[in-house]
């Protein structure tokens, strides 16, 4: 197969092919795809696949090499694809790799693998747009809301975002918009210098100078996943200040964004809720899983807090999609009131999903 100096791509996964790769293969000078995947190859990768410049996506995973990663294939100059998981390999990944200008790196499933120490690599690494590796396990802070909306009484409301990076190394930021009202879900990308402090005036405006297609007027509402994208993901923090304009500034609520796994997957009482003449008490909850793990299904029961009124009342079930986000308004009204003054508390409870 080695003489076959026109072939462009080959096609060999999902078979039964045993033995080792043939060094012969880069031989093959016009080769834009090798695809190995899925078979019962074993050995160490040949050195020679460093040769194939013209290779633009080389897939080698769920096979059963050994050895190191060969560094010649740090010359694959027109490479933006490689795939080397499930396998048995072993060593750090070649410091020749920042050479690479890669879209897609894979190599989990290799417990021997390392990532070398150092800021010119991981640099490279945070770099690319997708990533999956066993020493890559990637944070994802979770803003429960951004909004540029009008509130009540001449209010309007926008989200200041700061994002802290307190590590020694880039960190790459990757976002998720979610919208609940006004639309234009979408992904976008970024990057945090070491030491960095960011202050962003309007989240919903960066977002869309980030292609991110929200619309440019009318109530914009959503939910912001940061998925950090780096070696020292736990040194990124990410704080979300929504206020409106009051005579002497600003006035409002500062939050931080929430991981992941501090989310809740059991019933939660949330107290202290009131409604009268100056107060209000609203409730919100979101799905922070990811799309793997799907939708939730979420029951809100209304308690009164005063003696005379017993009764609790169960609402109506919300479903909500990874990322989604539901406010109930003045939920106390619901309550029948001594003196029209209502106050309780809630649960929440999860009656279906797994996030």
């Amino acid at each position: 197969m080695g003489s076959l100096s026109g072939l462009r791509r080959l096609y060999l996964w999902g078979n039964q092919l045993t033995g080792t790769i043939p060094e012969e293969l880069g031989d093959l000078a016009s080769l834009e795809v090798l695809d190995l995947d899925d078979n019962q190859l074993t050995g160490p990768i040949p050195s020679e696949l460093g040769s194939l410049t013209s290779l633009q996506w080389l897939n080698l995973a769920d096979n059963k090499l050994t050895g190191p990663i060969p560094s010649e294939l740090g010359n694959l100059s027109s490479l933006t694809g490689l795939n080397l998981a499930d396998n048995k390999l072993t060593g750090a990944i070649p410091q020749s790799f920042t050479n690479l200008m890669l879209e897609h790196f894979y190599f989990h499933g290799n417990p021997g693998l390392s990532v070398p120490e150092g800021a010119a690599f991981q640099e490279w690494m945070v770099a690319i747009a997708e990533v999956r590796g066993p020493d890559y396990s990637p944070a994802t802070p979770f803003a429960p809301v951004i909004l540029s909306a009008a509130g009540r009484k001449d209010s309007f409301f926008t989200s200041e975002l700061t994002l802290t990076n307190r590590g020694t190394v880039s960190a790459g930021l990757t976002y998720t918009y979610t919208a609940h009202r006004g639309g234009g879900s979408g992904i976008a990308r970024d990057f945090l210098r070491p030491g960095e402090q960011r202050i962003i005036p309007n989240a919903i405006d960066y977002l869309r100078d980030r292609r991110i297609p929200i619309p440019d007027t009318g109530n914009r509402i959503g939910t912001l996943r940061v998925t950090l994208r780096d070696f020292s993901s736990s040194q990124v923090g990410v704080t979300v200040r929504t206020t409106t304009t009051v005579p002497e500034g600003r006035a409002g609520l500062a939050y931080p964004a929430v991981s992941a796994e501090a989310g809740f997957d059991e019933a939660v009482y949330l107290c202290g809720l009131r409604q009268n003449a100056q107060d209000r008490s609203n409730v919100a909850f979101q799905n922070m899983g990811t799309e793997e793990e799907g939708a939730i299904t979420l029951r809100t029961t209304v308690y009164s807090g005063e003696p005379e009124v017993l009764a609790a009342h169960v609402l109506e079930d919300r479903t909500l999609q990874p990322g989604g986000f539901y406010q109930y308004s003045g939920l106390l009204g619901v309550l029948n009131s001594v003196g029209g003054n209502r106050q309780g508390y809630v649960k929440v409870e999860r009656v279906e999903g797994t996030a």
